[in-house]
């Protein structure tokens, strides 16, 4: 759904001979700003959700944390990562606590 604009912008880019003009390039960057951010908000969405907060609910440090922390696993699974499935995911997240536990401490560290 989000490809449709890039391919649009990439294409106008590849058809350039002399390059990009600065409106291209204002016009590439602003779209790639756009995907990145939405892709964001949506994966730190799901994480508070599989955390049982909602967005704009105020939480303490430690409920941040695991929050950021479920947005960090989110994130490093990419498009494999399921967005529905919080038990799975608060699963996941006890295994890697326990199993490892230098990569588990890095990323709390992080």
């Amino acid at each position: 759904e989000k490809m449709p604009e890039l391919a649009e912008v990439l294409s106008k880019v590849r058809q350039s001979v002399r390059g990009l003009s600065f409106p291209d390039v204002i016009l590439t960057t602003a779209t790639l700003e756009k995907l990145i951010l939405d892709e964001s908000t949506q994966l730190l969405s799901v994480a508070y959700m599989f955390n049982g907060h909602e967005v704009y609910q105020s939480i303490s440090r430690d409920e941040l944390q695991e929050v950021l922390v479920s947005y960090l696993i989110i994130f490093e699974a990419g498009s494999k990562a399921n967005l529905t499935d919080a038990a799975g995911h608060q699963l996941m997240k006890r295994r890697s606590e326990t199993t490892n536990s230098q990569s588990w401490s890095t990323l709390v560290e992080f």
